[in-house]
């Protein structure tokens, strides 16, 4: 749909029912998480490579644990994860699912950029924020590829004027 929103990093896209799922950060890490352990470049995620994904994350019996979240998230049953299950996957991880409890290491590995960072800590403060893709900036030979984004933070905060009396701010 024309005007629509679009995410998209290094020539993966994310399925659009999806998109409001993720910062800008959050799927580029997740497109480069899934490159990395597309070991053959299928653009599909084996067990093999599943298991090594879950083994590099400290998981333990990785091969057992492979096979356990294929079935839960292979949703055409191919045997193989394409990159539109995985958005999925996160999604549902994110989301908290309660189906992938066990697999709460990978959503945390997408929760270490500076955007989730800032979404919590905005969060605990009861504070809504907002993300705007201002630019998208392609790779160079001395730069990665990456957005430049505006923020916005609206709420009730508080700060202390110049005698240390709490101030009052509404944004």
């Amino acid at each position: 749909m024309e005007g629509e929103y679009e995410l998209s990093f290094e020539g993966y896209t994310c399925p659009i029912p999806l998109v409001n799922d993720f910062t800008p950060d959050q799927f580029a890490e997740m497109v480069t998480t899934f490159k990395r352990y597309d070991a053959d470049g299928s653009q599909t995620m084996g067990l093999d490579e599943m298991a090594k994904l879950l083994e590099d994350l400290d998981m333990g019996h990785a091969m057992e644990k492979a096979a356990e979240l294929m079935a839960l998230i292979d949703a055409d049953e191919s045997g193989e994860l394409d990159f539109s299950e995985f958005c999925d996957f996160f999604s549902r991880l994110t989301r908290g699912d309660t189906a992938l409890r066990g697999f709460n290491a990978l959503a945390e590995a997408l929760n270490e950029t500076p955007v989730t960072i800032l979404e919590v800590q905005a969060q605990r403060r009861k504070l809504l924020v907002d993300f705007r893709v201002v630019e998208e900036r392609t790779a160079t030979s001395m730069h990665a590829a990456h957005f430049v984004v505006e923020c916005t933070l609206t709420g009730i905060w508080y700060d202390r004027d110049k005698g240390g009396k709490p101030s009052k701010f509404v944004g």
